[in-house]
């Protein structure tokens, strides 16, 4: 697989502090690792519920899962915005999506160039483009 950058941080925000519905906002390094699946890590140093670091994971998870010909990434959670009475498992579900998908489109970028010869890269930035990020 071409490998356009080896590694990219992102930021994804969901939800909105003026509503009940949840905030969170997040920062992620998203690199490339040999071998197939999605590593997790968690290097963020503040305090964070385990059910908000799951929901993260599990967002991005499920974005890589959608990801045709993606092989080995790792997803290392390095900041988090929590807000005391805010902060809910779906707008952090919802972080993670977003952050994977950000990372993905910055990693595949320069794979747009090379069509022919990429396309199943090409097809997912494309569906991931048009996904919500």
């Amino acid at each position: 697989m071409l490998r356009a950058r080896e590694s990219v941080t992102v930021h994804a925000r969901a939800g909105t502090q003026m509503n009940c519905g949840g905030v969170a906002r997040i920062s992620a390094r998203v690199e490339w690792v040999d071998g197939d699946g999605l590593a997790m890590s968690n290097a963020y140093k503040g305090k964070m519920r385990g059910r908000l670091l799951a929901a993260v994971f599990a967002g991005a998870q499920r974005v890589f899962e959608e990801a045709p010909g993606v092989e080995g990434l790792r997803f290392t959670l390095i900041d988090a915005m929590i807000h005391p009475v805010d902060a809910t498992e779906r707008r952090f579900y919802e972080a993670g999506q977003k952050a994977m998908r950000k990372a993905l489109l910055a990693l595949v970028e320069d794979c747009r160039l090379g069509a022919t010869r990429h396309t199943k890269l090409v097809s997912m930035a494309g569906s991931l483009i048009r996904a919500k990020a």
